[in-house]
């Protein structure tokens, strides 16, 4: 699968994804390659790299024009899943003990495969975290599942926050609780009903106590 981060001390970009970025970036700020070869640099040099940016542009373009048709409507194929996130694309998932929304940034992306041999895409995110004194940067990694032919981009696990049927409502709420989050960092007497997650299992109880902690 076809991946990007840039996460790690020496960033790993795999090369379509990088021409994909460079491209439809360049189309985007109306950068052109004589703009480009303005810049300093040996004849032949410039000469070779115009060739593989004139050549390289053609299977891009039919890629994009192909991902903005299906974006259009709001859709996405699992084979082109990778161009729909973007590095440091905010993305909105839930909570995967009590189902809350959520959102994280992107860091890449890798297709795997489970014991019983079925594949998913694994993306990587980061998000802030806290152990109650802490508030520090965490990885999240979140799976879709294959699918056949197009899929609402919504209805995927794991999506750019642009795609949210109310982007700016959600992204009103999840502002309104990362603040509450960071609020209750340190030691607190609270009345809280709702889910609990005991770690490590995540498995998901009711519970209605008041409670001391960190």
């Amino acid at each position: 699968m076809r991946s990007v981060s840039l996460a790690d001390a020496t960033p790993s970009v795999w090369p379509t994804v990088a021409l994909w970025n460079l491209i439809t970036d360049s189309d985007r700020l109306n950068v052109t390659f004589s703009s480009i070869s303005a810049i300093p640099g040996p004849l032949p040099l410039k000469s070779t790299s115009e060739s593989w940016w004139n050549t390289s542009r053609l299977p891009t373009a039919r890629i994009q024009q192909h991902v903005d048709e299906l974006l259009a409507r709001k859709e996405i194929t699992y084979d082109l899943l990778w161009a729909l996130f973007r590095p440091n694309t905010e993305v909105y998932a839930t909570c995967r003990g009590t189902g809350a929304p959520r959102c994280v940034v992107y860091n890449h992306c890798e297709e795997m495969k489970r014991r019983d041999g079925a594949r998913y895409l694994h993306v990587s995110t980061r998000c802030l975290n806290s152990d109650g004194k802490v508030l520090g940067e965490t990885t999240v990694g979140i799976e879709i599942d294959i699918f056949r032919g197009v899929k609402r981009i919504e209805l995927l696990s794991a999506y750019p926050l642009q795609y949210h049927p109310e982007p700016d409502t959600i992204r009103k709420q999840l502002i309104e609780c990362g603040h509450e989050y960071v609020s209750l960092m340190g030691i607190h007497h609270r009345s809280i009903p709702g889910a609990a997650l005991p770690r490590p299992r995540y498995l998901r109880c009711v519970a209605a106590c008041r409670i001391l902690g960190l």
